[in-house]
């Protein structure tokens, strides 16, 4: 170990940790050799929990507890600076009906949804009220008492950015009209609408009426999700979508303002934003891909929100001692995975379920989450790490079986690291030698998921069972195709984002997936659970049902479910105030405004913020 190193420079080195992770691994050891270098080289206890405070120089909050904060509107001061940082530039043109949300950053800030995720104070998550959507492009909205249809009212004087040939003109029914049907003809999100939309009407100036093909339970709490619902944009770029690749023009509280590809993208405020005029004047987001530039770049206060890896949180915040560091919600929608290329996937062994379980078994996951928390130090520092193993279901409490609690009986075994066993599966699936398979990953983007795929793919190859020959490339285009639509001859993690249970299990069965990214290895019995799940409204029978989903999928893995969740901590310095309104500032930006949490707006910055005009 350099004991010359900056303070400031990452301890989580790639081949430090693979070689260390391997060697502590075949001693059986797991990943907890990985803590004895780097980071803290004691948990001092320098960090403590704050329960009143997100804003207390050296404390760690708990995002958990936002909804506690008081609102801090009324002492509100106007104008200043937001710095920020993206770790990505915008790589699908401006488009919002043709990108991803991933591939989009900018999106968020512009663009609105009809209905928003509520995120603001006083608010319980574990309430009916934050599951609720508020208003927010529609004014209200109204579900029919048999559930076949839904009545959208639209917020009237909503006024689009003042940019030619928009130039800031109030909103009507025929942006709504241009926008879904747009939206239903090429978006690569529209499929879940189109399997529940029997057609929309549009009776008079300000209201939409979607017709549903049956009556779909989960609608309310969809309609604000990023990946089920659509953003309005006005009818002229919808008219024209040479103008739609080449303009951002929205209703949203941030107009762009600057874009100089691979170097910045800026944002001025909506003066005339349609619940009241923003706090803040200004958001600056450099492009910043080097993990050690971002991290240099928050320590001397030139941007304010970073995510560092687990292992250099504590080292970080002994570089920066005026910080806060925030521990992040558990992602209880999130399910890590791997998906299976489809190209030449009948001669793959992994076609047989013995080989799939096989894989889950054969790699490490205890060592790698050691690997990936830092749990030691933090726990050793008085910080709590919240882990959960990742199975086939999102961690819904009234509906998750634990296989660390044997809630799937004996197939609970086939979610635990266990070698030894995972070669007998291969060995009954009748392979004498370790199969071969290709494993993609995408490099120079994110250095931290890059380290995990390492990590996971020398995990396996360690254990005898299999051989993986990796294929690393730049390319997100081709990376995306072959994660999101199977179109490669790979396997490859996925999972970053946050879905529900009818989008899991639609998008396992051959009943309704994506046009192009129907599922590797369906199978008629998923089919029967996801069509049977998406019709039920009887709560009781759709906890049943998911629980049938988990125990068959337990037992045939149409996909794998991969690392386990666990708190992220991320730091932040205290110039900013209502931070409990939306949820775009407690992690590092990205451009991801909290993907339709509807309230940001609201965040100010203090008076005495360094450098608060940029």
């Amino acid at each position: 170990m350099n004991e010359t190193a900056k303070s400031w420079q990452p301890t989580y080195s790639t081949r430090l940790t693979r070689r260390r992770f391997l060697g502590a691994s075949a001693a059986g050891l797991g990943a907890a050799a990985l803590v004895a270098c780097g980071g803290s080289d004691s948990g001092d206890g320098s960090l403590t929990l704050s329960s009143s405070s997100a804003r207390e120089p050296g404390s760690v909050w708990l995002y958990s507890n936002n909804w506690k904060l008081e609102d801090e509107t009324k002492d509100a001061v106007s104008g200043g600076t937001y710095r920020g940082s993206w770790d990505r530039d915008n790589a699908a043109g401006y488009d919002v009906m043709l990108g991803s949300p991933a591939q989009t950053p900018f999106q968020p800030h512009v663009y609105e949804y009809i209905m928003g995720k509520r995120r603001s104070p006083g608010v319980d998550p574990s309430s009916q009220e934050y599951a609720t959507p508020v208003p927010t492009l529609a004014e209200s909205m109204e579900i029919a008492p048999d559930g076949a249809s839904v009545t959208f009212t639209m917020r009237q004087n909503v006024k689009f950015h003042p940019i030619a040939p928009v130039n800031g003109r109030v909103m009507d029914i025929d942006d709504w009209k241009t926008s879904f049907d747009r939206f239903m003809e090429i978006s690569p999100q529209r499929t879940f609408l189109q399997d529940i939309v029997d057609k929309v009407e549009y009776p008079d100036q300000r209201h939409m009426v979607l017709k549903l093909k049956f009556p779909y339970a989960p609608f309310r709490e969809l309609i604000p999700n990023e990946r089920f619902s659509f953003q309005i944009v006005p009818k002229e770029l919808n008219a024209d979508p040479n103008l739609a690749a080449s303009l951002a023009i929205g209703t949203g509280f941030k107009v762009v303002d600057k874009h100089q590809p691979s170097q910045t993208m800026e944002f001025r405020k909506h003066k005339e934003y349609w619940d009241r005029e923003p706090f803040i004047d200004r958001w600056h987001f450099p492009i910043i891909p080097e993990y050690a530039n971002r991290y240099a770049q928050f320590v001397t206060g030139n941007i304010m929100a970073f995510t560092p890896t687990a292992r250099d949180v504590i080292t970080m915040a002994k570089d920066a001692p005026g910080a806060i560091v925030v521990g992040q919600e558990l992602l209880a929608a999130r399910i890590p995975r791997f998906n299976f290329g489809r190209e030449n996937a009948a001669n793959r062994a992994y076609k047989d379920a013995r080989v799939r379980i096989a894989i889950r078994r054969s790699i490490n996951w205890p060592g790698i989450f050691e690997a990936q928390s830092n749990k030691t130090q933090f726990e050793a520092a008085g910080i709590p790490v919240e882990v959960q193993s990742t199975t086939h279901a999102t961690r819904d409490p009234l509906f998750w079986l634990d296989p660390e609690k044997n809630q799937l009986g004996a197939a609970s075994e086939n979610y635990q690291y266990n070698v030894a066993e995972a070669k007998k599966l291969v060995q009954a699936a009748g392979y004498a030698t370790p199969p071969e398979f290709n494993w993609m990953i995408l490099v120079g983007v994110d250095g931290a998921e890059e380290d995990i795929d390492r990590l996971m793919i020398d995990s396996l190859n360690q254990s005898g069972n299999f051989k993986s020959n990796l294929i690393a490339t730049s390319n997100q285009v081709e990376e995306r195709n072959c994660r999101s639509l199977r179109q490669c001859d790979a396997f490859i993690n996925t999972g970053g984002s946050e879905y529900w249970m009818d989008y899991f299990m639609r998008e396992q069965s051959s009943a309704g997936t994506r046009p192009g990214g129907e599922p590797t290895y369906p199978h008629a019995e998923i089919d029967r659970l996801a069509l049977e799940y998406r019709k039920t409204v009887d709560p009781e029978k759709s906890v049943a049902l998911i629980k049938e989903y988990q125990m068959f999928q337990a037992g045939y893995m149409s996909m794998i479910p991969a690392e386990h969740v666990f708190t992220v901590f991320s730091m932040r310095w205290p110039w900013l105030h209502n931070t409990n309104w939306g949820s775009a500032y407690d992690a590092e930006l990205s451009g991801r405004d909290g993907w339709g949490a509807w309230g940001a707006h609201m965040a100010w910055l203090d008076k005495d913020m360094p450098r608060r005009n940029g």
